[in-house]
């Protein structure tokens, strides 16, 4: 009886020229929204008996429309709470709005639930308060979610603090080796009286590199299941330093704040998103070291005004030393805005088709589903733009057979989706259709993954109609899929890495058991090669430990820059002296196109360079030229490195600065395949650019710019 009186009271509004085409009124067209819903709505008279009961209470509760329609609510609410009840009837009757109320109710099954209730009076056009309506929410799987975040979030202090102690311990262990390494030379020049000393020194050399390869594994693992954690959630993460600054973010985080990580990392957190209020909560917390929590706190990002309002359910944690003092803050979001906005877009439906059913359009062209009408013969009478833009539709009165050969759509499978198993088709047979998986075309010639739902809408008994409404579920299904590539990527970096660390250990190990048996024969000469050769091994090894540590401290933004004005033609000169001591660079030549100067670290672009330049020695063809040209850009000092050797196949261009990533047909070469990689990360940390320009068989140019100084 009550939902015909809101019908009723609904369709005496005066109607407007877009209502009198439709088959049904505004107020039918609610309430087919409202039934199709995943939300339990309910409406009760001021006696608390029930009037309405849609399909999300079905759901929510386990009880058929049928089973509860006119009987008292009460039979919802747990035995040891009577006084409930009265307390929010009395409410609305004194016309208060009731939000986010959370509370305990039964289940047909006799278990209980949590739930979020928003309870709103409602009212005649008088204004007097004749029922309720209430919308409630299943929040158990929240609950969940926050004690799994917290079990997470000190997981990931933990392994952090192993990380950080095992880091430590692996550069005592490289130091140990090289200092080890220096011993073995000493004595080398005393073969003859110690050679007894030098054996047990080997064998000292050999326990060492075990403990340091164990190590660097042992590292690596520890970094993959932080990194694990941190991008297998939903919940926006990052780390900020006791100043505020970004130290690590996780994807999740980079993609809702607009921005990428390069550009978060190192930036401090209320540069990027001024907020007084915010600012002041967080440096309560750092100075309490008191954990915070706020549900559907507001947001608005002052450099992205498109996104208007945003709603986000965060925790504020301290992460505090050994000395007790926090040192830095995590900060978990997890955006509800689309629940928030859900929300209030029930609540403005609802109020807006009592009183102006002419706003409806408003309401319709807001939502960011597409939602689309159809009459009793399958026709479109209404879409909202989202739809007219996904159908490519500058209006409506179009066939869905018509629109059927406008898109091609297809099951999750590939298979076509026949036009009458498609939910709208359904819905016209008088089926209820929730959250169909499908694919289809748009417009724009892109195909978009969508979850479908629609229900008919009956007047008299009869389908009148049907409303469908599809949501893009895209991009959650494009994330899942980098997800998985990223973490094919991590487990062969592992593999290369344990190939690779290897490989001179084993070397270095059997030089020191063949110099061994030299010098108890007295060959000098071939212990001395072993030594040498072992050297070269320690080398190669130091260079692997610091390359995986530099990464992984790029990587988080913790590698530091001691940035100084540098004339670029004088530190390329002074730079290949100091490599003229490892590399040959009789070959290379420096032009300078025009004289520039940049702001950067001395030691971090040395390295860069001697990268670039290495690789250039190792692939120009013999006898060829080397040319290291230095220009001024677009107002960027811009430095190129230009060899004659093969030149890279346009297939490994786009992928050459990745991580461990190698050439096709390129020869097995030392290394972990982290020179191009580190060198993007630290022009990158300049505010810089890298890049290669190439054709096979015509050499290649890898190059750099920084911003000038």
């Amino acid at each position: 009886m009550e939902k015909k009186r809101m019908e009723e009271d609904a369709s005496a509004s005066q109607p407007t020229a877009s209502a009198e085409k439709l088959p049904f009124s505004p107020a039918q067209l609610l309430a087919s929204i409202v039934e199709c819903s995943d939300i339990a709505i309910v409406t009760k008279s001021l006696d608390g008996l029930i009037a309405t009961w849609n399909s999300g209470a079905e759901r929510l509760y386990g009880y058929r429309a049928e089973e509860v329609l006119g009987k008292s609510v009460d039979f919802l609410i747990p035995s040891g709470q009577p006084d409930e009840l009265p307390s929010i009837m009395g409410r609305l009757q004194r016309g208060e709005l009731i939000e986010h109320y959370e509370t305990v109710r039964v289940r047909k099954d006799g278990g209980l639930i949590d739930i979020s209730l928003t309870v709103s009076p409602i009212k005649s056009g008088d204004g007097t308060v004749i029922g309720a309506s209430t919308i409630a929410c299943d929040i158990a799987e929240r609950r969940r979610i926050e004690a799994e975040h917290e079990r997470l979030l000190q997981l990931a202090r933990e392994q952090n603090q192993r990380l950080q102690a095992q880091n430590e311990e692996l550069q005592a262990q490289a130091e140990e080796i090289q200092a080890q390494q220096e011993e073995l030379r000493a004595q080398n020049e005393q073969l003859l009286a110690q050679t007894a000393e030098l054996s047990h020194a080997n064998t000292a050399l050999l326990v060492s590199e075990r403990r340091a390869e164990a190590l660097a594994g042992e590292l690596e693992r520890e970094r993959d299941i932080l990194q694990a954690i941190m991008e297998n959630t939903s919940a926006h993460l990052c780390y900020l330093d006791r100043q505020l600054n970004f130290v690590r973010v996780n994807s999740t985080y980079a993609a809702g704040s607009g921005h990428s990580a390069a550009e978060l990392i190192g930036r401090n957190h209320f540069e990027l998103f001024p907020n007084a209020e915010n600012q002041a909560i967080f440096e309560r917390v750092r100075e309490t070291g008191e954990a915070i929590q706020y549900l559907a706190k507001p947001f608005e990002f002052s450099d992205q005004p498109w996104r208007g309002v945003t709603y986000w359910d965060w925790t504020l944690t301290p992460i505090k030393g050994v000395d007790g003092q926090v040192e830095g803050l995590v900060l978990s979001l997890v955006d509800v805005t689309e629940d928030v906005r859900a929300r209030m877009r029930i609540e403005e439906l609802a109020e807006e088709a009592r009183r102006r059913a002419d706003e409806l359009d408003s309401v319709f062209a807001a939502m960011s589903d597409v939602v689309v009408v159809y009459d009793a013969g399958g026709t479109v009478v209404r879409a909202n733009p989202a739809a007219l833009a996904a159908y490519g539709l500058n209006s409506v009165n179009i066939s869905r057979e018509a629109i059927g050969e406008k898109l091609v759509i297809r099951y999750p499978d590939g298979q076509p989706a026949p036009l009458d198993d498609l939910p709208v088709a359904r819905a016209l047979r008088g089926e209820m259709v929730t959250n169909r998986r499908f694919i289809f075309r748009d417009a724009s010639g892109h195909d978009v993954t969508v979850d479908a739902s629609a229900s008919p809408l009956m007047a008299d008994g009869q389908i009148r109609g049907a409303v469908a409404v599809w949501r893009d579920v895209t991009e959650r299904e494009q994330l899942l899929a980098r997800v998985q590539l990223e973490r094919q990527r991590m487990e062969e970096m592992i593999h290369l890495i344990a190939h690779d660390v290897r490989q001179p250990l084993t070397v270095a190990r059997g030089h020191a058991q063949f110099m061994q048996r030299s010098l108890m024969r007295g060959d000098l000469e071939r212990a001395r090669v072993s030594a040498e050769t072992i050297e070269v091994s320690a080398r190669r090894l130091e260079v692997m430990i610091r390359d995986m540590v530099d990464s992984a401290r790029l990587e988080v933004g913790q590698l530091q820059l001691e940035r100084q004005p540098l004339d670029m033609e004088a530190f390329v000169r002074d730079s290949l002296m100091r490599l003229s001591v490892a590399l040959d660079v009789s070959r290379v030549r420096i032009e300078v196109v025009s004289p520039v100067s940049a702001y950067a670290d001395p030691n971090r672009l040395e390295r860069v360079l001697g990268n670039l330049i290495s690789n250039a020695i190792k692939y120009c063809e013999p006898g060829g030229e080397i040319v290291v040209r230095i220009q001024e850009r677009g107002h960027k000092a811009m430095v190129s490195v230009s060899d004659q050797g093969p030149g890279i196949g346009p297939e490994d261009l786009p992928h050459l600065f990745e991580r461990g990533y190698r050439a096709a047909g390129e020869h097995k070469s030392e290394g972990l395949g982290l020179g191009l990689y580190i060198a993007r990360l630290l022009v990158e940390a300049h505010g810089g650019r890298i890049w290669c320009e190439s054709e096979e068989g015509k050499g290649s140019s890898f190059c750099f710019s920084l911003p000038s100084q």
